[in-house]
């Protein structure tokens, strides 16, 4: 049998390689659960006007985000504001951030962006993916 063709930009997996990720949207059009295959599943809760209010899953502490009356995040104690709005950090994860305030660290991913502030790169750990 022959093998699937390969995409620019597209890394084959490994032998036997399989993953999965299936997303299920609340009556709301949320993103309510996010099963990875590889990661477990994540669960995220909203408030009334949408803001995201809290995630938990097996790779997460259960994280809760807290906004001022304007909207404004605040910081993961709701004692005070996030600096230019841009989270630090969460429970165990950690954020960076670029000039333009395009996530550029979490955890174990950098992300890359192009001058257009779309994500041409993620590199995890040993696997890395191109976009674009």
């Amino acid at each position: 049998p022959g093998s699937a063709p390969v995409l620019p930009g597209q890394r084959p997996a490994r032998q036997g390689c399989v993953t999965s990720r299936d997303y299920y949207w609340n009556n709301h059009g949320e993103v309510g659960t996010i099963d990875d295959g590889l990661r477990g599943s994540v669960v995220y809760s909203y408030d009334r006007s949408g803001y995201l209010t809290g995630r938990s899953g097996q790779m997460y502490d259960h994280d809760r985000y807290y906004y001022d009356k304007a909207g404004n995040l605040l910081d993961n104690e709701g004692q005070g504001p996030v600096m230019n709005n841009r989270l630090p950090g969460c429970g165990r994860d950690r954020y960076g951030y670029n000039e333009w305030g395009e996530l550029t660290t979490r955890r174990d991913q950098q992300l890359e962006w192009n001058a257009q502030g779309q994500l041409t790169r993620v590199i995890s750990g040993n696997t890395e993916t191109h976009y674009g």
